[in-house]
C-alpha cells in the first residue's frame, strides 16, 4: 500500500446546531398544539423530516488522502469508497483561494455541476472555508477540493512535485 503524505478529515458539525435549535421550536409548538391531533401529527413528520437531515449534517465528513500515485477523495454518507484519481490522469493541479465556489461557478455543502456538453464536467467538494486544490483531469473533467490545511496541502504537493514554480 501507498505510504499517505497527506490526511485531511472536514466535518460539517459547526452548522449542526442549527437543526438542532429548529428540532427545540418543534417540540415546542408540539406542546403548544397538543390538542389539536392534525397539527401534532405534522409537527411529529415534519420534526422526524429536520431529525433525519440533521443526523446526516452530524455525520457527514470530507476526507482527502494524497500518496505520491494518486489523489483520493470520499464524501460520507455520499461516497461509501474513496474515489481515487491517479495523478497520471490530472493535468493540472492549481491551489485556490478565495471564493473557491466561484472557481468552480458553484456554492454550497456539496454541489455537482454538469455542463450542457460532457466534457465541461466538474465537481466541487466543499465543506467550510475558501481554499481548495482545482485539478484538471486529462478528460477535460474539473475537480476542486475543498481544505482547511490549504498550507500543507501545498507542501505535500509541491514534495511530490504535483505543483510548479513556488
Amino acid at each position: 500500500m501507498n505510504k499517505i503524505l497527506f490526511s485531511e478529515q472536514q466535518k460539517l458539525r459547526p452548522i449542526s446546531w442549527i437543526w438542532l435549535i429548529f428540532i427545540v421550536i418543534m417540540v415546542f409548538l408540539m406542546v403548544i398544539f397538543v390538542e389539536e391531533r392534525e397539527a401534532v401529527k405534522a409537527i411529529v413528520i415534519t420534526q422526524a423530516i429536520f431529525a433525519i437531515i440533521a443526523a446526516l449534517f452530524w455525520v457527514a465528513r470530507l476526507e482527502t488522502e494524497i500518496t505520491k500515485e494518486c489523489i483520493s477523495i470520499k464524501f460520507f454518507p455520499f461516497h461509501r469508497t474513496f474515489r481515487r484519481y491517479r495523478w497520471n490522469d490530472v493535468s493540472k493541479a492549481t491551489m485556490v483561494r478565495g471564493h473557491i465556489g466561484a472557481a468552480m461557478k458553484t456554492t454550497g455543502l456539496r454541489k455537482i455541476r454538469s455542463g450542457l456538453q460532457s466534457t465541461h464536467y466538474s465537481n466541487t467538494y466543499k465543506v467550510w472555508g475558501n481554499k481548495g486544490l482545482q485539478l484538471t483531469l486529462t478528460n477535460r473533467r474539473t475537480l476542486l477540493i475543498g481544505t482547511q490545511k490549504a498550507e500543507e496541502l501545498e507542501a505535500t504537493l509541491y514534495k511530490i512535485e504535483r505543483l510548479k514554480n513556488r
